[in-house]
């Protein structure tokens, strides 16, 4: 299976192989700073209210976030992922490396072979199914009260 990444002219882009551009677009705003792994690095007005600057030596996987003029600190609006939350600092993902195609998809078909044997793992969607399927073979126990309100709505 063919994979591709694509280039986007903002948030965080590797532009070279130990390089990555982050660019943020936030009009209103007289400064934006960077803050890279603990680390605040300004960013340099262009046009348009965006922010842009590009850092050499960063790592996959580092966090990142953008601070205002004011100090408030705000994830990127772009970014491919989060450390913890949407709120929480960004991570500089590189796709291309995640593109590996056969390893990508081998590590995706290990995971899913390893949750499928596990009793105690809860897969999005299992529970309902399984709630319906028992529900079509016995049906559904209704409150008398509950069932009695019911058809005097549908009566009326």
């Amino acid at each position: 299976m063919e994979s591709k990444s694509f280039s986007k002219s903002w948030g965080a882009e590797r532009v070279a192989s130990d390089e990555v551009r982050f660019r943020l677009w936030a009009t209103g705003q007289q400064r934006v700073t960077l803050r890279l792994a603990g680390k605040d690095i300004e960013m340099t007005p262009q046009a348009d209210g965006w922010f842009e600057t590009e850092v050499a030596g960063v790592a996959a996987n580092a966090e990142y976030d953008f601070v205002l003029a004011d100090g408030t600190a705000v994830p990127d609006p772009a970014a491919r992922a989060q450390k913890a939350e949407v709120n929480g600092p960004s991570l500089v993902i590189d796709p291309d490396a995640l593109a590996g195609g056969d390893v990508y998809f081998e590590r995706v078909e290990t995971l899913v072979a390893a949750m499928l044997e596990d009793a105690d793992v809860r897969l999005p969607g299992a529970r309902r199914d399984a709630l319906a399927q028992r529900a079509a073979r016995e049906g559904i126990d209704v409150a008398p009260a509950l069932y009695e309100q019911l058809t005097g709505l549908a009566a009326s």
